[in-house]
Protein backbone atom coordinates (compact mmCIF):
# COMPACT_ATOMS: atom_id res chain seq x y z
CA UNK A 1 0.00 0.00 0.00
CA UNK A 2 1.39 3.41 -0.94
CA UNK A 3 1.79 6.31 1.48
CA UNK A 4 -0.96 8.26 -0.30
CA UNK A 5 -3.36 5.31 0.08
CA UNK A 6 -2.52 5.09 3.77
CA UNK A 7 -3.15 8.84 4.20
CA UNK A 8 -6.55 8.51 2.46
CA UNK A 9 -7.50 5.66 4.80
CA UNK A 10 -6.39 7.59 7.88
CA UNK A 11 -8.43 10.61 6.78
CA UNK A 12 -11.48 8.42 6.11
CA UNK A 13 -11.27 6.76 9.55
CA UNK A 14 -10.81 10.20 11.13
CA UNK A 15 -14.01 11.46 9.42
CA UNK A 16 -15.96 8.43 10.66
CA UNK A 17 -14.65 8.96 14.20
CA UNK A 18 -15.58 12.64 14.11
CA UNK A 19 -19.13 11.59 13.27
CA UNK A 20 -19.11 9.11 16.18
CA UNK A 21 -17.75 11.83 18.47
CA UNK A 22 -20.51 14.23 17.44
CA UNK A 23 -23.06 11.75 18.83
CA UNK A 24 -21.08 10.83 21.94
CA UNK A 25 -23.07 10.89 25.13
CA UNK A 26 -21.24 8.24 27.14
CA UNK A 27 -17.92 8.78 28.82
CA UNK A 28 -16.38 6.05 26.64
CA UNK A 29 -17.07 5.36 22.98
CA UNK A 30 -15.89 2.78 20.47
CA UNK A 31 -13.79 4.65 17.89
CA UNK A 32 -12.25 3.12 14.79
CA UNK A 33 -8.51 2.62 14.65
CA UNK A 34 -7.11 5.50 12.59
CA UNK A 35 -4.24 3.52 11.11
CA UNK A 36 -3.59 3.54 7.38
CA UNK A 37 -4.75 -0.05 6.79
CA UNK A 38 -7.97 0.01 4.74
CA UNK A 39 -8.86 -3.50 5.98
CA UNK A 40 -8.65 -2.53 9.66
CA UNK A 41 -11.93 -2.64 11.56
CA UNK A 42 -10.43 -2.55 15.06
CA UNK A 43 -12.59 -0.63 17.52
CA UNK A 44 -10.93 1.24 20.36
CA UNK A 45 -12.53 2.04 23.76
CA UNK A 46 -11.51 5.70 23.98
CA UNK A 47 -13.20 8.12 26.38
CA UNK A 48 -14.98 10.81 24.38
CA UNK A 49 -13.17 13.57 26.29
CA UNK A 50 -9.79 12.04 25.40
CA UNK A 51 -10.74 11.74 21.74
CA UNK A 52 -11.79 15.41 21.68
CA UNK A 53 -8.46 16.40 23.25
CA UNK A 54 -6.49 14.29 20.76
CA UNK A 55 -8.41 15.79 17.83
CA UNK A 56 -7.17 19.25 18.81
CA UNK A 57 -3.88 18.27 17.13
CA UNK A 58 -4.30 17.47 13.44
CA UNK A 59 -1.21 15.23 13.43
CA UNK A 60 -2.33 12.98 16.31
CA UNK A 61 -4.25 9.77 15.63
CA UNK A 62 -5.76 7.01 17.76
CA UNK A 63 -4.56 3.55 16.77
CA UNK A 64 -4.56 0.03 18.08
CA UNK A 65 -1.15 -0.51 19.76
CA UNK A 66 -0.12 -3.15 17.20
CA UNK A 67 -0.83 -0.74 14.32
CA UNK A 68 1.90 1.79 15.14
CA UNK A 69 4.19 2.46 12.14
CA UNK A 70 7.49 3.77 13.59
CA UNK A 71 8.73 4.75 10.14
CA UNK A 72 6.02 7.43 9.75
CA UNK A 73 4.80 8.15 13.29
CA UNK A 74 5.90 8.23 16.92
CA UNK A 75 3.97 7.21 20.04
CA UNK A 76 2.71 10.19 22.07
CA UNK A 77 0.56 8.32 24.62
CA UNK A 78 -0.10 4.69 25.51
CA UNK A 79 -3.32 3.50 27.12
CA UNK A 80 -5.00 0.16 27.77
CA UNK A 81 -6.26 -0.94 24.34
CA UNK A 82 -5.31 2.20 22.39
CA UNK A 83 -2.34 4.39 21.53
CA UNK A 84 -1.96 7.98 20.34
CA UNK A 85 0.56 8.55 17.57
CA UNK A 86 1.91 11.69 15.97
CA UNK A 87 2.55 11.54 12.24
CA UNK A 88 6.14 12.42 11.41
CA UNK A 89 5.43 12.71 7.68
CA UNK A 90 3.03 15.26 6.24
CA UNK A 91 -0.50 14.09 5.47
CA UNK A 92 -1.55 14.81 1.90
Amino acid sequence: MSNSEERRNEKLFRMVNEEIESHATDTSMEFLCECGNSDCTQQLPVPASDYARIRENDNWFVVWPEHVHPDIERVVEEHEGWTVVKKTVALN
